[in-house]
């Protein structure tokens, strides 16, 4: 089966072709060790359509299991729960402190829909001055951060996770031990950067929000996933390849060349 993103009405002739098949009973993810990244400033854009509306599906986690912590950890996690509300959560489990934490207001959207392409785009700024700037959510170009109940706002210049041994994986939460169900497909991440939605997408001529050819900066540990290659190494020929600029390819684990679609 072919899921095609985008078509001929894009202002710039951009389509994507190739996502990723995500089974939450499989316990897959794709995974990268980072190295020194920026920890308060990044972005995470990807298209995602949902599978499994029964239970937790994560999206995608930064950051590590504690050593001689059995359970406990350090990340920033992202997950759409079984309601189909958003969740963003960052916890420190070496100080026991909640750094951040956003949920998809009672009142606001909820994304249960089967059969659509979400694009979402999760941008982080700590060390903006303005609150409401240090974290930004969008949903098919609409920024949707005024949806969201804010229980933790992070502190000026916080640290999101911590910047040794930590890893980015892509559908997986670590911190509620959840997978991704469904698919997943262009995947950005930018370290070092807050981008826009429009960055990555535009609305074609018929209003419909469709994605774009990102021309921004990756940083030193950015990575794109277009989903083109079958194997299971982590290579330019593996399903974790990294299209981008920096030769970043990310580990898969318990996925097989079937799931590329």
């Amino acid at each position: 089966m072919t899921f095609l993103i985008g078509g001929a009405n894009s202002a710039s002739g951009y389509e994507i072709s190739n996502s990723c098949r995500f089974n939450n009973g499989d316990s897959p993810k794709l995974s990268f060790d980072l190295s020194s990244p920026n920890v308060d400033k990044f972005t995470v854009s990807m298209w995602v359509k949902l599978g499994d509306l029964s239970s937790r599906l994560g999206l995608w986690t930064l950051g590590k299991a504690l050593t001689g912590e059995t359970g406990d950890y350090t990340t920033i996690d992202v997950n759409i729960n079984s309601v189909g509300r958003l969740s963003v959560d960052a916890y420190d489990g070496v100080a026991d402190a909640t750094v951040a934490a956003y949920n998809t207001a009672a009142a606001g959207p909820i994304y249960r829909d089967p059969t659509a392409w979400y694009h979402f785009v999760f941008a982080f700024d700590t060390g903006d001055g303005t609150a409401g700037n240090r974290f930004k959510w969008y949903v098919n170009g609409s920024n949707q951060t005024a949806n969201l109940a804010t229980t933790t706002t992070p502190s000026q210049n916080a640290d999101l996770f911590h910047a040794s041994s930590s890893s980015f994986d892509v559908g997986y939460d670590r911190g509620n031990t959840a997978y991704h169900d469904g698919y997943i497909s262009e995947v950005y991440y930018c370290d070092g950067y807050q981008y826009a939605a429009s960055d990555f997408g535009e609305t074609n001529d018929n209003g419909v929000w469709i994605p774009k050819r990102f021309t921004g900066s990756y940083g030193t540990n950015g990575i794109k996933l277009q989903f083109k290659e079958t194997g299971t190494s982590a290579n330019s020929s593996g399903i974790g390849a990294d299209t981008g600029s920096e030769g970043n390819h990310m580990t898969p684990t318990n996925l097989a060349a079937t799931d590329i679609t």
